[in-house]
């Protein structure tokens, strides 16, 4: 058996807390409450470059979601066609995990658990790509279906969500450009 198998969520946390008894006015005296022993992180850039990535990434994420609503609410025949509302329907849930992400990073302390900097990492890395990808794929099959004869009022919901997919990929080297480190407890 090899020492890479998964661990389960309380073995994980067996090993990153530690139960300690602390005074209380109750019928024992005393209270449990759990302390987080495990690895601290943090960034490795400076205060003030951390809180510019923050009002970027924040930018870049309300410039996305705002396009993104201006195109898929559009009383447009694009938007009724088939592919393109799958695509559009299917980005909601990398966004969903985008803004939950973003909500995560933009809360996020000086310094912060194991645990949380892996949830930022991968939300961060991979919800960017997956709704900025379908967006932009919606975009490109919008551009192919007007010059295709589906007419030019058509155009502005394209140019949404190739913007909107563009401000969404953004937020990924936005995230990129900051780097983690361990912090000594």
């Amino acid at each position: 058996m090899s020492d890479t198998k998964a661990r389960s969520m309380r073995e994980t946390f067996e090993e990153n807390y530690k139960a300690v008894k602390i005074p209380a006015r109750n019928k024992k005296g005393y209270k449990i409450e759990y302390v987080y022993i495990g690895k601290w992180y943090g960034w490795k850039e400076d205060r003030a470059v951390v809180r510019r990535v923050k009002a970027a990434a924040a930018a870049a994420l309300i410039l996305s979601v705002l396009l993104y609503l201006y195109a898929a609410l559009q009383n447009d025949p694009l938007n009724w066609s088939v592919p393109i509302s799958i695509m559009g329907l299917l980005s909601l849930a990398p966004l969903l995990f985008l803004v939950i992400g973003m909500i995560q990073f933009l809360a996020a302390k000086e310094k912060f658990t194991e645990q949380d900097y892996k949830d930022m990492n991968v939300k961060l890395h991979a919800a960017p790509v997956l709704h900025g990808s379908l967006l932009l794929l919606c975009g490109i099959t919008g551009i192919a279906k007007v010059t295709g004869g589906a007419g030019t009022s058509a155009l502005p919901v394209c140019i949404g969500y190739l913007l909107s997919g563009a401000a969404s990929l953004m937020i990924l080297f936005i995230w990129r450009r900051l780097h983690g480190r361990t912090i000594e407890a």
